[in-house]
């Protein structure tokens, strides 16, 4: 990743030394391997804010996504609450792929704890949950764990929920006070739009299809009606054999 293109992306003249070093780990020593589950970082245009949010620049203003959170297309950025602080004491939120905005740490260096547990993060209107761990590992693990002992003496995490917990105590009243002025509920149509335009990726990995096709899935179930929808906005999709797969899957008749 071009560091001064993602700075570029969000405004910056400087990052937080921790997520700056966090990049270069991920550029250099990762080698574009996951090294915890449902995690990167990547330069976010605040699209996402935008179509499930609000498209207000007071809200937009304040807040700089900066990376992907889980791989159905959940994602994390800093708040900036208070102009006085410095960027690495900004709180971090989570933004689910499906609604619901939660703060999660206290600032970056927590989250760089938190994503030690290498577990995607679930996230839904109420709260947002880190799930039991998983029995393999992501592939780089290993490699991250030694970065962060070595660079911030941080060992791996057992109890997530502590650092949301705390977090949460100190930031949430204030958090949703500030983000509920500027809401814009989306309905079961945009979620369709946006698991759509999350199958619309090449890149995207076969767990992330599998999800985004099961998100539908349950949309259509509950809502048939909603079926026509889906195919007029399939049209976002370029692969003729995603599209056939959904509708398989969907058991939607394509004509």
């Amino acid at each position: 990743m071009d560091i001064n293109e993602f700075k570029a992306n969000l405004g910056l003249t400087e990052l937080p030394h921790e997520l700056e070093s966090l990049i270069h780990f991920q550029t250099n020593q990762s080698d574009k391997i996951e090294y915890s589950d449902g995690f990167v970082v990547c330069i976010d245009k605040k699209i996402g804010l935008q179509f499930g949010w609000s498209k207000n620049n007071d809200f937009l203003n304040k807040l700089l996504p900066f990376a992907r959170a889980n791989a159905s297309g959940s994602f994390y950025a800093l708040w900036i609450h208070d102009n006085n602080k410095q960027l690495n004491q900004l709180p971090v939120v989570v933004f689910g792929d499906e609604g619901g905005e939660h703060i999660i740490a206290e600032n970056i260096l927590q989250l760089l704890h938190l994503i030690t547990f290498d577990v995607e993060i679930n996230v839904d209107e109420d709260k947002a949950t880190f799930k039991k761990r998983r029995k393999k590992p992501s592939e780089n693990l290993e490699k991250y764990l030694k970065w962060v002992k070595e660079n911030y003496d941080l060992d791996r995490i057992e109890k997530p929920e502590t650092i949301i917990k705390n977090a949460q105590s100190k930031y949430k009243d204030s958090f949703e006070e500030w983000c509920n002025q500027y809401l814009e509920r989306r309905d079961k149509r945009d979620n369709i739009k946006h698991h759509l335009k999350m199958l619309s990726f090449t890149s995207l990995n076969e767990k992330a299809k599998t999800y985004n096709i099961k998100k539908l899935k349950e949309i259509v179930k509950a809502r048939p009606d909603f079926k026509e929808f889906l195919k007029e906005e399939m049209k976002i999709i370029q692969s003729e054999e995603m599209k056939e797969r959904i509708l398989r899957d969907l058991q939607i008749d394509k004509r």
